[in-house]
């Protein structure tokens, strides 16, 4: 019964999670504006006409895949949402089934 609890406390906070991600999409559309205009930057400076030190191009490389990482993970936080409502449903069920046949 404990594992059990603490499995529904844990998908209940990434439930929490994805709904704080989508408010904060929708609060703040700049910042994810900046975000995806900071990889376009520097995509377009590594695919300039130019070419880049070798030291430059690390670094704008490093830089489009951090920044990069971050916008993927807050759209897989998002999307995490729906499985663990799901995950939260089938946990409180099976306890209010255990809790029932105990009675």
């Amino acid at each position: 019964m404990q594992d059990m609890e603490a499995k529904l406390q844990a998908a209940r906070a990434r439930v929490k999670q994805a709904h704080e991600i989508k408010n904060l999409k929708l609060g703040a559309p700049t910042l994810f504006e900046i975000i995806d205009g900071e990889i376009s930057l520097a995509l377009n400076k590594m695919a300039g006409t130019t070419p880049l030190s070798y030291e430059e191009y690390l670094s704008m490389h490093g830089k489009v895949v951090g920044i990069k990482s971050i916008r993927d993970l807050l759209n897989f936080k998002e999307a995490e949402a729906v499985q663990a409502t799901q995950e939260v449903s089938a946990i409180e069920n099976n306890i209010k089934q255990i809790k029932d046949d105990q009675k």
